[in-house]
């Protein structure tokens, strides 16, 4: 009877099993230490708080379908945790907090769905490594809860093309709905996923065409009350974002706030080289034991899919600002650059990177936060990785 019992236990199952659990403990510690690192590291630092999240607050006095500058979800969605939470800057650093790891979250759910299976988990860990969600964490504005409803749009995106369900159309409305309740530039994503669409609809064209007016009348529904609002109060947020777009500026101006805008975007992903080195380094003593396993191979369409939406919204951005001369912000990238570690891991490159063993990941992302906790601390680097 013990013998039989000492071998249940090391039995070849029970290995893996236990190797999976410490895995995941290890990668739930992983995350929880960067959201509180960042949540609390500005505060500990002594940063000024947002402008974006004292407006916040301010509107949440009064709450309305739509305010001067912006449509009223973020502020909405303050006001009712007002209700249960201590109100005051730290629920809007909560906030931001937990609009990141919805997005982190977003991108284990695709990746799942899509890449190989430790991309569920490898994906995340180079979202971490972007200074957007890290310096920027304690942010709670417009443009990250637009960040929260492009997620869930890319989610459902995919989940309508696996399935053509009905609900999936209409969970995909509700995110149009909410996002454009967020911040109109939610119409660059829309025309995203319009345009995945678009590529797969042989054969389904007409399925397409019902399930994309499903999705509007239900992002309709949705913004009935702030079209309301807009109309009853002359239109101030359409006023406010034509201002922000007439900038009509010159060619030369153009071609400068072109480049400004992309520096910007590379700048806020240079960490991501940084944890790629590391990787790198690393791998040559830390391969993975065991047999060789072939290369994991990626669809064609699944590439397709990140590719549209990580390069569209900048491609039409920078078409914006070249053909129509508006006044490209950098934090108008915020929304987008998460998709990034998705692209990347559909390449050749990313599939590799998706057999390297989870100890040097995790060692490689946790240097990559040190070094910027170190820089957002001293502040070298506040105008380019974090600005």
């Amino acid at each position: 009877m013990v013998e039989q019992k000492a071998t249940a236990t090391l039995s070849p199952l029970a290995l893996p099993q236990r190797q999976a659990r410490t895995e995941a403990w290890w990668l739930a510690a992983f995350f929880l230490g960067y959201l509180l690192l960042w949540t609390l590291l500005p505060q500990i630092a002594g940063s000024e708080v947002p402008g974006d999240n004292f407006e916040q607050l301010r509107w949440a006095t009064e709450p309305a379908w739509g305010y001067d500058k912006h449509p009223p979800w973020p502020t909405i969605v303050l006001w009712l945790l007002e209700h249960v939470l201590p109100t005051g800057v730290p629920l809007t650093y909560f906030l931001g907090t937990v609009q990141t790891a919805l997005v982190a979250l977003g991108a284990a759910l695709v990746a799942r769905e899509t890449l190989p299976s430790t991309a569920k988990w490898l994906a995340p860990l180079l979202i971490t490594c972007i200074s957007y969600y890290t310096f920027r964490m304690h942010f709670y504005n417009h443009n990250t809860a637009l960040m929260v409803a492009y997620a869930g749009s890319l989610y459902c995106c995919w989940r309508v093309r696996s399935t053509w369900q009905l609900r999936w159309w209409s969970a995909l409305g509700i995110c149009w709905g909410l996002g454009m309740l967020s911040k109109y530039q939610m119409a660059v994503p829309i025309a995203c996923n319009l345009a995945f669409f678009w590529t797969v609809r042989e054969g389904r064209l007409k399925s397409i065409l019902r399930g994309v007016v499903v999705a509007g009348l239900v992002a309709s529904v949705i913004l009935i009350p702030h079209a309301l609002w807009l109309f009853n109060n002359h239109f101030p947020s359409f006023q406010y974002a034509a201002t922000r777009l007439a900038a009509d500026l010159s060619m030369l101006g153009r071609l400068d706030d072109i480049f400004r805008f992309v520096t910007h975007q590379m700048l806020r992903l240079a960490p991501i080289l940084v944890f790629l080195g590391l990787l790198k380094w690393g791998s040559r003593t830390d391969r993975p034991t065991g047999p060789e396993v072939d290369q994991p191979t990626i669809d064609p369409e699944v590439r397709r899919f990140f590719a549209i939406h990580f390069w569209g919204p900048f491609v039409a951005m920078v078409m914006l600002c070249a053909l129509v001369g508006i006044d490209l912000q950098s934090h108008w990238g915020t929304a987008f650059l998460w998709v990034l570690p998705l692209y990347l891991l559909a390449t050749p490159f990313g599939a590799r990177l998706t057999e390297l063993p989870l100890p040097l990941v995790l060692r490689s992302a946790a240097i990559v936060q040190v070094l910027s906790a170190l820089s957002f601390v001293s502040g070298r680097f506040g105008g380019g990785f974090g600005g």
